[in-house]
C-alpha cells in the first residue's frame, strides 16, 4: 500500500474515531498528535510506530512543561529522520496521571482503544514499533501485541504471521527533570536512532 493511501486510511480512522466519541460524549478528551515542525503526527504513515500511552490532560492547551517536553520530543523525530513516523497513544483520551488508571479498567473503552491502535497498525504495517514508557509497553503487552522473543528479547506481533522489532524507551516527560533529563534524552535519542535504523535496514525509505 502506497504511503499516501496509508495516510489517507489513517485520516479516515481518525474521523471515526472522533464520530464514536461524539456518541460517547467524549469528543473534547480525544487527542491525536498533530503535524508539527515537518513531523506528520498521528497521519504520519511511514512504517515505524512510535506509541505512548494516552495524552495528558494538558494536550492542546498551553502548559509550560508539556511545551518543553514536546518540543523535544519533535525535534528529536524531525533530527534522526522520522518525520513520517505514525505517532500514536494506545488510548487517545486524555486523563490526568491520577485518572489515567480509570481508563484502563473500562473494558468499553479498553476494547474500543484496543481495536483502533490494532486498526492502526493494520494500516500502517510497521517494520519498527517504539513504545514509549513502561505504562504503554504493559498495556500492549496485556493486549498480546508484544511477546517474549528468547531470554531478553521482545517482538511486537503485526499479525498472526509477521512479527516485528519492538523497541522500548524512555517518556519524553520524564526528560524534563534537572537531574537526569541529559541522561533521558540521550537515551530517547539513541533510540529513536535506532528505530530508524531497523526500519531502513529493511529496504524501506
Amino acid at each position: 500500500m502506497a504511503i499516501n493511501e496509508k495516510a489517507a486510511r489513517l485520516a479516515s480512522l481518525k474521523a471515526r474515531i472522533e464520530q464514536e466519541h461524539v456518541r460517547m460524549g467524549l469528543l473534547s478528551d480525544v487527542w491525536f498528535w498533530p503535524e508539527r515542525d515537518g513531523v506528520k503526527g498521528f497521519l504520519g504513515a511511514a512504517p515505524i510506530i512510535v506509541a505512548g500511552l494516552n495524552p495528558s490532560k494538558g494536550r492542546g492547551r498551553p502548559r509550560r512543561g508539556l511545551k518543553e517536553t514536546d518540543e523535544f520530543f519533535y525535534r528529536c523525530l524531525r533530527e534522526e529522520g522520522l518525520v513520517d513516523a505514525h505517532i500514536t497513544d494506545v488510548v487517545k483520551i486524555r486523563a490526568t496521571k491520577k485518572d489515567a488508571p480509570l481508563l484502563f479498567y473500562n473494558p468499553t473503552i479498553l476494547k474500543l482503544h484496543r481495536d483502533y491502535f490494532i486498526r492502526e497498525v493494520k494500516i500502517v504495517q510497521p517494520a519498527v514499533v517504539v513504545v514509549v514508557g513502561i505504562d504503554a509497553w504493559n498495556v500492549l503487552r496485556g493486549w498480546n501485541l508484544i511477546a517474549p522473543e528468547g531470554r531478553q528479547e521482545f517482538i511486537f506481533r503485526v499479525s498472526a504471521k509477521s512479527n516485528v522489532a519492538v523497541i522500548r524507551t524512555v517518556h519524553p516527560a520524564a526528560t524534563r527533570f534537572p537531574k537526569r533529563t541529559a541522561e533521558r534524552r540521550a537515551r530517547f535519542r539513541k533510540d529513536v536512532r535506532q528505530a530508524y535504523k531497523l526500519a531502513h535496514s529493511r529496504g524501506i525509505h
